[in-house]
């Protein structure tokens, strides 16, 4: 081995004179653009909810669909922009009675600056829309914060904070608006440039405006995990990702929990694996509102 070692280090001198003698008229190679022309992908994903709600002692198990579509586009070297567009489709069934659907529509855009040796800061903005097949505790959602990612090597860490409103309706009444906070975290790891693990966090407060329905807030956090693997020399990827989230409401100490698993496959466009996705393109997501099952107990 020391053998090979001493034959290496002699060596390197000799092709360094070679390549100095090498005509003038080789080409130079090629120079790496300095950021990427576009990226985006399209997703669709399949799952199920484990809903509980304790103080009705009753669970909420159904369907989860979901679908998404990212699209980057640089400004400049390091000035870029993101827009996400975002379907769910959530079913809940007790046993008893007509399940309760929520159908979801999410609209998100990001600026930052972004360096792809070091991290990226940014701001987002978000809207998001709920109906419910009960044609009532449907809300409305508006999201604006700030987000960064750091770069470690493998490792990205990812934090979004902002700040929402929501709007909601309640039998008996107009509706019932609410501020509040949102943050959540990732920890991202790519053990291979098409291989990525994720852990992921969150947390939620918010509470109530109306005068009759003061002092009532809903918090809650999240946890979970994601892996996600890009097929070679394939524009397809397949992913896999399942978070637990815990709510509770002030009143009566009532809390309610959802366990949610999916998996689905992602069309990708520009980038050419995913650890280039994540350092130059389409890698923020939109904020994922921790809301509970229904907005409100309804007695």
């Amino acid at each position: 081995m020391k053998k090979l070692f001493l034959g290496l280090a002699l060596s390197i001198p000799a092709l360094a004179a070679v390549a100095a003698d090498l005509p003038s008229r080789v080409a130079p190679p090629p120079a790496v653009p300095v950021f990427a022309s576009f990226d985006a992908f399209a997703s669709m994903a399949v799952g199920y909810n484990w809903g509980r709600m304790d103080f009705s002692s009753s669970k909420a198990d159904g369907l989860e669909l979901q679908a998404r579509g990212s699209f980057f586009a640089p400004l400049n070297a390091h000035f870029g922009a993101q827009v996400d567009g975002q379907f769910e489709r959530s079913v809940y069934s007790s046993g008893v009675g007509s399940d309760f659907k929520k159908t979801t529509g999410e609209l998100a855009g990001h600026a930052f600056w972004r360096d792809s040796k070091t991290g990226l800061v940014g701001v987002i903005a978000q809207a998001s829309s709920t109906e419910t097949s009960f044609g009532y505790l449907s809300d409305r959602r508006y999201f604006l914060g700030a987000e960064g990612q750091s770069f470690f090597g493998n490792f990205t860490l990812y934090g979004q904070a902002a700040y929402e409103n929501v709007n909601f309706g309640v039998p008996m009444a107009s509706g019932v608006g609410a501020d509040g906070f949102v943050g959540a975290a990732q920890l991202r790891y790519f053990v291979t440039p098409n291989l990525m693990i994720a852990a992921k966090g969150g947390y939620e407060n918010v509470r109530t405006q109306n005068d009759a329905y003061a002092g009532l807030h809903h918090s809650a956090w999240l946890a979970g995990g994601k892996v996600e693997h890009r097929l070679s020399a394939s524009p397809l990827s397949l992913f896999a990702e399942a978070d637990y989230r815990s709510g509770q409401f002030n009143i009566g100490d009532l809390k309610e929990h959802e366990t949610r698993a999916v998996v689905g496959v992602k069309v990708n466009f520009g980038s050419n694996t995913l650890i280039e996705r994540d350092r130059s393109g389409a890698s923020l997501d939109p904020i994922r509102s921790l809301k509970a099952i229904v907005p409100y107990v309804l007695n």
